[in-house]
């Protein structure tokens, strides 16, 4: 079941991604250091330009060790006290309702994931099923990596469009599958139509449409799009 859950996560935390980047990446005035106040739960990250720091309101996720070779949820961190609307929570449950182990137990094997790979993986599930939320990732000196979840009105996505969802379903590719179920939830969630072809399917987009082809196992084998004239 974990696995159907990071099908249908690939491209909606591709997009979420894709556009913190946009917004706080490289090439962005959030240049300076970064700082998460557990007791507040706001995460900052400065600039060394003069701007103002970024501020979003933070939960931890989790964090993955390579020396212990688990995932320890946020909700099982004695160190970080829940703030008192604990979205994460609602992985947790999930996992309890449904003997999702990986979700359920306050520590989880990487197993053959890289700590990096594994955090990944949670924070892709995080933004599926906490409704967009983007995730920062960052890395400690002694290899952990921990995920905070961020909410804030300038995260909301802009509305769809066939440029960014070919460029997002590229980035998701980068780090796991997509399915048709990868489309056809993504594609639901951001209420566009989608449209059966030979070997695939079409999203039809405001701007314009974008065409994916995938093989008998169901692997994508080409993707394509068209983007209508400005008026």
């Amino acid at each position: 079941m974990l696995e159907d859950m990071l099908l249908d996560a690939a491209i909606v935390q591709a997009e979420v991604q894709a556009y913190l980047v946009d917004l706080i990446g490289d090439g962005t005035p959030y240049d300076g250091a970064w700082n998460f106040d557990a007791e507040t739960h706001l995460f900052s990250l400065a600039s060394t330009s003069g701007v103002a720091p970024f501020v979003a309101r933070g939960e931890l996720l989790g964090a993955a060790s390579p020396e212990c070779e688990t995932w320890q949820w946020g909700w099982a961190n004695p160190d970080f006290p829940r703030p008192a609307e604990y979205g994460i929570a609602v992985l947790r449950d999930y996992g309890e309702q449904n003997g999702i182990a990986e979700l359920r137990d306050a520590e989880v094997p990487l197993g053959d994931a890289t700590a990096r790979e594994f955090a990944w993986r949670m924070g892709a599930i995080a933004s599926f099923s906490l409704g967009f939320a983007p995730c920062y990732t960052f890395a400690l000196e002694d290899g952990i990596v921990g995920v905070i979840v961020l909410t804030d009105q300038r995260l909301q996505l802009p509305a769809p469009s066939a440029p960014r969802l070919l460029r997002c379903v590229g980035e998701a590719l980068q780090t796991m599958p997509v399915a048709p179920r990868s489309v056809y939830v993504w594609a639901a969630l951001r209420e566009v139509p989608v449209e059966q072809i030979p070997g695939g399917m079409r999203v039809v987009l405001p701007d314009g449409q974008a065409e994916f082809l995938f093989d008998e196992h169901d692997r994508l084998i080409n993707m394509s799009g068209q983007v209508l004239p400005s008026a």
